[in-house]
């Protein structure tokens, strides 16, 4: 189990206490300290869409010019990891976007 964020994000934290109330092992990925890659991205991409991936509440939304918001690539949530909604969970293959108590509950 991979949990991918950043760590001082409300989100993440919440996930990661989650996690380790139910004694789950897992590595933790930040985007601040690690490079997002295409490769990770595509990976994603294979079980959520770009839209539930893409956070467009985001500071960094806000202060993109229109024509990066008018067509949002993989290129630019590479170059602007917190453009990624958090947490990203890799577990068995799927992945899941968000932080969703009920949707924690369940993992194996």
């Amino acid at each position: 189990m991979i949990l991918y964020g950043i760590k001082n994000c409300d989100s993440v934290k919440k996930a990661r206490k989650h996690l380790d109330g139910y004694h789950k092992q897992y590595a933790f990925y930040d985007f601040k300290n690690h490079q997002v890659t295409k490769e990770m991205i595509a990976d994603w991409l294979q079980d959520v869409t770009f839209d539930q991936l893409l956070n467009k509440r985001s500071t960094t939304w806000k202060n993109l010019s229109e024509s990066e918001k008018a067509e949002p690539t993989v290129e630019l949530l590479c170059k602007y990891p917190t453009l990624i909604k958090r947490p990203v969970l890799e577990n068995h293959g799927k992945v899941y976007v968000g932080y969703k108590p009920e949707t924690y509950d369940k993992l194996a």
